[in-house]
């Protein structure tokens, strides 16, 4: 079918009975909406639960000195310069050692007088080589930290305060990161072709909220690192569920003219979950009252259970007839629309699910024919109700047999040459998009301020959402997507050629690259949701979010590490690969005015 094709075969031809762009649709964008508003919390959240604060080794002895903070560190901590090797600068306390002093003998000598408590202080070390006053410390005899103090003027605590996970331990903290995402690989993996092979969009929607909801509670009161983690991988197995579910859910209630920018701008709420975020975090500044405030707020979404109906394109790719078209005469009164001829439903609800060899002709070659509203829908009454029922019985399908078809989703998304390119070409924008766009993530800091530092990142996703709107219209999908990636790419390298001390130049170019970079994100879920039939397209979607964990996990090991040998090379690795990604997206189909698919043999008919 050509890009242009205004003739609807399949599904597509239900919308035009019942509407595809009218109140139903923006009430279903209301609750996907919400659902991705909510749901951010949990993506996002560890950038202040895991929040590591400024720390120090904590001295018993010093506890009772009634010293000061500063008095304290000055006495007791090493220093170090910022620029190893500089005989000036900055410095700063080091975070993991303390001198080895007899703390007791010099308060008692002193008589709690700092002044002369730092003079015994520096008197114990005329033994050894180095100077007490120096910032550099490296000869003087020092001992690893055995506990901490930590900063409480930007966090009264998180995880890292409460258990520890500094110095030796500062490893964990970067685990607790992978593990939400190891978390979400899984449950990427495990909802997607369970969406579509058993449980259908709005069960699986339910099953993940509770996953999700229960896990987020269940963090508030952990008391140990190990089940910190072990909650927080519940939390991310039942998010990425939910946002799969219900991005796939949505899609399939709008009409191929209106999915584009309904799909986007319910997107954008993802940027208003996110800005929101740090205003929590600004005011309950204890790890578990804000993971406690994240929960509670969340509730809501258990308002699907009675809110969210089952998609109808869905229904009807199962066989499940007569509930697809109840569902689509439900969408047909809420749309304002008179109620639609039984027959001509059936004949699209059927098309998702039919046999195709049900429909060759002696040279094998598809015999489909168009299904218009104006065809005559005086239908024999008994044969319709017994196509329905025929076609019902594939419900009925054991559980074990389902079960074992989990993994054959999977495999059809290589089944044919044409499901072969659009899996690979969409597998290495996922990687290439995600690799880029936490890699601007870790390596641009525009403020110290961390709470404004994450309110301007999430003021990027929301024009993000929109900006590609106009163009997915006019040019189509593939031209925008090809543009998104050029000028992430370029904004990067641009970036790297910056001088350093051009600070207002180089944020701008940071702002313009994490604006383009997202709204490549955005447009490829709406790419990968178009592309890939009705019984795979969960699948699909899944399989390319997986490869995006791949990029993502990449992304930090880039951006922390090249930094030692030349600070704007992960820069220039992520304009580098932003540019390959612009060339890939090239192969993309191109799905402006096209219907989407049902099944998979369709694709031999276009490969």
């Amino acid at each position: 079918m050509s890009e242009h094709d205004s003739s609807s075969v399949g599904f597509e031809t239900a919308f035009k009975l019942v509407g595809g762009s009218g109140r139903f649709q923006m009430l279903a964008m209301v609750i996907s909406s919400l659902q991705l508003l909510l749901m951010t919390w949990n993506h996002m959240g560890y950038i202040f639960i895991g929040a590591v604060p400024k720390h120090w080794c904590h001295i018993p002895e010093l506890v009772n000195s009634g010293w000061s903070e500063e008095q304290v560190k000055n006495i007791s901590i090493p220093q170090i310069h910022l620029i190893p090797g500089s005989s000036n600068g900055d410095v700063k306390y080091e975070q993991c050692l303390f001198y080895n002093l007899n703390f007791s003998q010099i308060l008692l000598q002193s008589g709690g007088n700092f002044e002369s408590a730092y003079e015994l202080a520096h008197a114990q070390k005329n033994n050894e080589q180095g100077d007490f006053t120096s910032s550099s410390s490296s000869s003087l005899s020092v001992t690893k930290c055995q506990k901490w103090d930590y900063d409480k003027s930007m966090y009264t605590s998180t995880i890292v305060s409460q258990f520890d996970l500094v110095c030796d331990q500062r490893y964990k903290v970067a685990t607790g990161q992978a593990s939400y995402m190891i978390g979400a690989f899984v449950g990427t993996l495990f909802f997607g072709p369970l969406n579509d092979r058993i449980l259908g969009r709005r069960n699986s929607t339910l099953v993940s909220i509770v996953l999700s909801l229960t896990g987020n509670f269940l963090v508030v009161f952990a008391t140990s690192y190990v089940m910190f983690i072990a909650t927080r991988t519940l939390v991310a197995l039942g998010t990425a569920g939910a946002m799969q579910a219900m991005g796939i859910w949505f899609l399939e209630h709008c009409d191929t003219k209106s999915r584009a920018k309904l799909y986007l701008i319910s997107g954008m709420f993802f940027g208003v979950g996110y800005a929101i975020m740090p205003i929590y975090a600004f005011y309950l500044r204890d790890w578990s009252s804000l993971q406690l405030a994240f929960s509670v707020t969340s509730l809501p979404l258990l308002s699907f259970f009675w809110l969210l109906p089952e998609s109808p394109r869905w229904l009807a790719s199962k066989g499940r007839d007569e509930e697809a078209i109840k569902a689509l005469e439900r969408m047909a009164r809420i749309n304002g629309k008179p109620k639609p001829s039984r027959a001509l439903l059936l004949k699209a609800v059927q098309h998702c699910h039919q046999d195709p060899l049900d429909h060759q002709d002696e040279s094998g070659s598809m015999m489909m024919p168009p299904i218009s509203p104006e065809q005559n829908g005086n239908e024999n009454e008994k044969d319709e109700a017994s196509q329905v029922k025929t076609n019902t019985r594939k419900k009925s399908e054991p559980i074990f047999s389902q079960l074992l078809g989990l993994f054959t989703n999977f495999k059809s998304l290589l089944s044919t040459k044409e499901l072969r390119k659009i899996s690979f070409t969409v597998w290495a924008l996922f990687m290439a998009v995600a690799f880029v766009y936490y890699g601007f993530a870790f390596s641009t800091n525009l403020t110290t301020n961390p709470y404004l530092l994450v309110s301007v990142g999430a003021l990027m996703e929301i024009p993000a959402s929109v900006l590609p709107i106009p163009f997915l219209s006019k040019w189509g999908r593939r031209p925008t997507t090809v543009a998104c990636y050029c000028i992430t790419g370029l904004a990067a390298l641009s970036i790297a050629i910056t001088p350093s001390e051009h600070e207002t130049a180089r944020t701008v170019l940071s702002m313009i690259g994490k604006l383009f970079v997202a709204s490549a994100f955005t447009v490829l879920y709406l790419v990968v949701s178009e592309v890939y039939p009705t019984v795979a397209r969960s699948t699909g979607q899944g399989a390319g979010t997986l490869m995006g964990r791949v990029g993502s996990i990449a992304a930090p090991f880039v951006a922390d590490l090249l930094t030692t040998a030349y600070p704007d090379l992960p820069l220039v690795i992520f304009g580098i690969v932003a540019l390959l990604a612009a060339g890939i997206a090239l192969f993309i189909p191109e799905m402006k005015g096209v219907d989407m698919k049902d099944q998979v043999y369709e694709y031999e008919e276009t490969a």
